[in-house]
């Protein structure tokens, strides 16, 4: 179908197609008169470009190239301000300690530290060797009511009396003890007691006595002698070696201005099955001056050695 006429002109500059290579008007003219087109004539000169269009939108950005050869390193510039200190890191491990090294010279002496805290008490140590005993103190002053030692006789060699002398009077009462046996080879024999050495029979009473002889009751009396009065039972060594007496005489007021109580308390083992006797007796020492000493007579022969007389007086 045949087109329509075009205009005339297009209202356009005129501009060459770097393609084609005609210009666009003259084919407007050539279509509009209708005629055969002509020969086609040699390309005309290029017109100048056109002013730039505007720019596009940027296309997609293309693949990075392969890296350059590195240039030439440029100068050193110049030192920039040090940064802050960073964080301290974390500490290394601990080495491993070198060798001692040789010892300094010791420096002067510190003053001393404040004393310390008391520590524990250790445990107890051994007890040590026991010192040697030290000299014995003097004799301290009597208390109201003791008793205390006058003297004792201990028999040695055989003798037929013991005595205990030098009693002082600044005392209330005395407590004679004795403990020995006879040298006599026989049973049960009668010793006796006598004082200030006086051997006048009638200044002693006859002994009255009562106890257990032999298993059996028994009571009596003795008359006094020379000796004085009996006072205990005493057994020899016959039948039996290892037989003993002992008594405990009380005599109070033994200083005062009146007669002398004698009060005795003994017992005694003797003969070869073992008898006992167990006597009380007591007699008066018909003087009123002040007894300063106490002598025993053995009823045998004599006492045996480490027969013991004791005084003891009581303030």
């Amino acid at each position: 179908m045949p087109f329509g006429p075009l205009p005339a002109r297009f209202d356009f500059d005129r501009r060459v197609d770097q393609t084609v290579g005609y210009d666009l008007n003259w084919l407007l003219d050539a279509f509009n008169s209708g005629g055969a087109a002509g020969p086609t004539g040699p390309t005309g000169p290029q017109g100048p470009t056109g002013p730039a269009g505007s720019t596009g939108a940027t296309g997609p950005q293309g693949s990075t190239g392969p890296a350059g050869a590195t240039g030439a390193t440029g100068p050193q510039g110049a030192t920039g301000a040090t940064g802050p200190q960073g964080a301290t890191g974390a500490q290394g491990a601990t080495g491993a300690q070198g060798a001692t090294g040789p010892q300094g010279d010791t420096g002067a002496t510190g003053p001393q530290g404040a004393t310390g805290a008391q520590g524990a008490t250790g445990a107890q140590g051994a007890t040590g060797a026991q010192g040697a005993t030290g000299p014995q103190g003097a004799t301290g002053a009597s208390g109201v009511g003791d008793w205390v030692l006058v003297g004792q006789a201990v028999a040695s060699g055989s003798p037929a009396t013991l005595t205990v002398g030098s009693i002082p009077s600044g005392a209330s009462s005395l407590k004679i003890f004795f403990r020995g046996r006879d040298t006599a080879n026989s049973t049960d024999l009668n010793a006796r007691m006598r004082f200030n050495s006086d051997t006048d029979a009638s200044h002693y009473t006859a002994t009255i006595y009562v106890g257990i002889l032999s298993g059996a009751p028994a009571n009596g009396s003795f008359s006094s002698s020379i000796d004085g009065s009996l006072f205990a039972n005493v057994p020899g060594v016959s039948s039996n070696a290892n037989s003993i007496a002992q008594s405990e005489t009380l005599i109070t007021g033994y200083a005062d201005g009146f007669w002398k109580e004698v009060t005795t308390l003994g017992s005694n083992i003797w003969g070869a099955t073992n008898n006992k006797d167990m006597l009380n007796t007591a007699f008066t020492f018909t003087q009123t001056v002040a007894i300063t000493s106490v002598t025993i007579k053995a009823g045998g022969t004599a006492f045996v050695d480490g027969s013991t007389l004791t005084v003891y007086k009581q303030t």
